[in-house]
């Protein structure tokens, strides 16, 4: 009531409506939270069973070819300390990518700073107007551009998904197990951070906690299933689950239009090339078609301050599949090529001038939005060239780098890229990415006081997100993603000893019984 009377008091014709008022009430579950609860609690039952089973029984009985051994073996895939092994243990199976895992953390920590700057509650900071003085500075521009560092995963998707298949000896393509692989590889940790989302009311409370929250909520609670579908960067930006996973639907629709050239590319080299050269033109005459056609700035941080016009901007462009294709093709190329010449040769010249010619080419692309923030806006022409020549001028310099570490003429970027560590996280970059915006709004919704936006005070936001990002990661990769995986391999191992046992029951055993147990054994393993 004071709040109404002030007006009053003063004299001023005002009017006030208030959206929300909270008050202390027993805290009441509705049905869907309750089964994420349920659901939460068998997870948790099931991991505490699976390290009972990897600490008390012995290998010897894990390792039976009964049906008693394959179920232990599937509740041990949820064991704690092994799932915990299997992360820490881990080594790249094709060393020549380990450079990759250096990419992956970069991209991750340079989205962070971005999305902090995006997502951050300005409600909840005591200078307002000084967050757009720091934002003007040059470095904030270059890492509030997201989108170009965010291409940079569907390049490494390309590379890594055409340089395995390359290599495998298998010379036709399984398109069902090629899809359903990828997709089991995600989807089940993805659902369950949906599923999170559904019961964030519970989770707190604060003075921004209702009017930033409750939107995710709802959003996730009603359209979850095309996060699942992996079809979410089609809907409007403000009624889809999530809006920053939509670079998880664009990886998805690229890893099933690579079927249409891996097919031929271990067949019919030229055909494969043809079909990824002809994809990589389209996509980038289509984004350049598109920026002429609704008038778009060249990159989203010129994208008006207004969030419907950033959204028109994300949802013409950058959440479209057909923007990231020619990123994508990039990466299929250089996995082809280093395959073809893994033992290239290049001369000292020409290994410094592809540095200085790549290098400062995306150096331009990333700099050159600081002349049109200052208030001279690019024609639509221009716009449209900027950013199909940014893509560009970013695919150089990425295949460059792929081609030098993977040939042996960046040993020492190479080296610093496959830094261990950074293959570490690289594993946990799935859950990370996925967690690290709501976390940040968690955060700064909960605050009960101002904060002071300082370009120190922003690092040390970013470096407590990141950190905190990170420990959340661990414990989701290791109670779902690493679970889910193993189970791949019980079933797999079971199919493989089903296989061999009925191969040998339709064949006469052979004289002597020594060599049959031993092509057992070799099955088993």
């Amino acid at each position: 009531m004071f709040l109404f009377s002030v007006p009053e008091k003063l004299g001023l014709d005002w009017k006030f409506d208030v959206i929300h008022c909270e008050t202390q009430e027993p805290l009441q579950l509705s049905s869907s939270q309750l089964i994420v609860l349920c659901v939460m609690g068998i997870i948790v039952a099931t991991v505490i069973l699976g390290t009972l089973v990897d600490i008390l029984c012995s290998p010897e009985e894990l390792e039976q070819n009964n049906l008693k051994a394959t179920f232990l073996q599937a509740v041990r895939a949820f064991s704690f300390p092994a799932n915990a092994r299997r992360l820490s243990e881990y080594t790249c199976p094709h060393e020549p990518l380990g450079f990759t895992h250096g990419i992956i953390f970069i991209v991750f920590y340079w989205v962070s700073i971005s999305n902090t700057f995006m997502y951050v509650n300005y409600d909840v900071t005591s200078n307002f107007l000084e967050a757009f003085k720091v934002a003007q500075a040059i470095f904030y521009e270059i890492v509030l551009n997201r989108v170009l560092p965010l291409q940079a995963l569907f390049f490494v998707s390309g590379l890594m998904t055409t340089y395995k298949w390359l290599k495998s000896p298998e010379q036709s393509l399984n398109i069902g197990k090629f899809l359903l692989k990828r997709y089991w590889r995600f989807t089940p940790a993805y659902a369950f951070i949906l599923a999170l989302m559904i019961i964030t009311p519970t989770w707190g409370s604060g003075p921004s906690w209702y009017s930033h929250m409750t939107p995710v909520y709802n959003n996730c609670k009603n359209r979850w299933w095309y996060n699942l579908l992996y079809i979410n960067n089609y809907m409007d930006s403000d009624k889809v689950c999530l809006d920053h996973t939509w670079v998880l639907a664009v990886d998805a629709q690229l890893h099933l239009m690579a079927v249409f050239i891996l097919i031929p590319l271990k067949m019919r080299p030229r055909i494969g090339l043809f079909v990824n050269l002809v994809l990589a033109t389209a996509s980038l005459v289509s984004v350049a078609l598109t920026n002429v056609y609704y008038d778009l700035p060249p990159n989203e941080a010129l994208a008006f301050l207004h969030i419907k016009d950033r959204y028109f901007y994300a949802e013409h462009s950058y959440y479209r599949v057909y923007s990231h294709v020619a990123v994508y093709c990039c990466g299929v190329f250089v996995a082809y090529f280093v395959n073809k010449h893994p033992d290239l040769k290049i001369s000292k010249k020409w290994n410094w001038a592809l540095w200085s010619v790549t290098l400062a080419g995306c150096s331009c692309a990333l700099c050159v939005v600081h002349v049109w923030k200052r208030g001279v806006m690019p024609s639509p022409m221009l716009a449209a060239l900027y950013v199909t020549v940014s893509k560009a001028a970013l695919a150089a310099l990425l295949s460059w780098i792929a081609v030098a570490c993977m040939t042996g003429h960046a040993r020492g970027l190479r080296d610093v890229l496959s830094w261990r560590p950074f293959s570490f996280l690289a594993r946990l970059f799935f859950i990370a990415y996925v967690m690290h915006v709501p976390i940040i709004n968690m955060v700064m919704s909960y605050k009960r006081e101002h904060f002071f936006i300082t370009d120190l005070e922003l690092f040390y936001v970013v470096l407590n997100h990141v950190s905190g990002t990170l420990i959340v990661s661990y414990i989701l990769y290791v109670f779902l993603e690493a679970p889910f995986q193993s189970l791949v391999g019980v079933l797999r191992r079971r199919c493989k000893i089903r296989t061999v046992t009925s191969e040998f029951r339709d064949k006469p055993l052979p004289e002597k019984r020594s060599g049959w147990k031993d092509s057992s054994e070799k099955s088993h393993c």
